[in-house]
């Protein structure tokens, strides 16, 4: 794996985690390893949106 496509993974799988409060599955890791070869602004959009629907769940309880 080329070295920009590894940092976008760690990224991208720091800012999920946090986000959901836990670590990834395995199935789930692979998934975002796929992702992180996407262009920056789709992982982006995708943090994003987990983002949204974690603070959405925080703020319904």
């Amino acid at each position: 794996m080329s070295g920009w496509k590894m940092k976008r993974y760690r990224s991208f799988v720091e800012s999920l985690q946090e986000s959901i409060g836990r670590q990834l599955t395995k199935n789930e890791s692979r998934t975002i390893l796929w992702l992180a070869g996407y262009e920056q602004n789709t992982v982006n959009d995708i943090v994003s949106i987990v983002n949204a629907a974690h603070e959405y769940r925080k703020n319904e309880n």
